[in-house]
């Protein structure tokens, strides 16, 4: 069985007494709850805050290594993970992060067919020509994208 992300998350940053005192919740009047929720919500923050000053010296070790994007099923499988928890307004976002990623991998698949027939018309104003009809497929926030992230390619 699969864990759900949000609950080892919760699990890693809480100890067996704040559990005990968020199973006690129901027990108390009405009125008391919502302190005992401050004060769990400070013990996981000072909880958090002492694994993270364990962590410091990893962290440190860590940041001469160089960070490297997540390949495309890695990110793919992170955001179907994510789509669930988000509102619909996010996700429709997401999908036009979604679909716009995929039209720079599209593009950059076509680079090297674009390299080759600028190579054979001789000339470097007939690639240009091909890259402006490539961009003509594109919608109108995909190209503006196209714009925004072409200095990177």
């Amino acid at each position: 069985m699969e864990r759900d992300p949000i609950f080892a998350f919760d699990t890693l940053y809480t100890n067996p007494q704040i559990q005990l005192l968020k199973l006690s919740m129901p027990l108390l009047p009405s009125d008391y709850r919502s302190f005992l929720a401050v004060y769990i919500k400070f013990l996981e923050l000072r909880h958090t805050l002492e694994l993270a000053e364990g962590l410091r010296k990893t962290c440190r070790s860590l940041q001469s290594e160089q960070y490297t994007v997540p390949d495309k099923e890695t990110l793919e499988e992170y955001f179907e993970s994510i789509s669930s928890y988000l509102s619909p307004e996010d996700n429709q976002k997401l999908s036009k992060i979604r679909n716009m990623l995929q039209s720079m991998e599209q593009f950059k698949q076509m680079m090297p067919i674009l390299e080759i027939l600028s190579q054979t018309t001789g000339d470097n104003a007939g690639g240009e020509d091909y890259m402006d009809i490539l961009k003509g497929f594109l919608s109108e926030e995909q190209l503006s994208m196209f714009q925004m992230f072409s200095s990177n390619l």
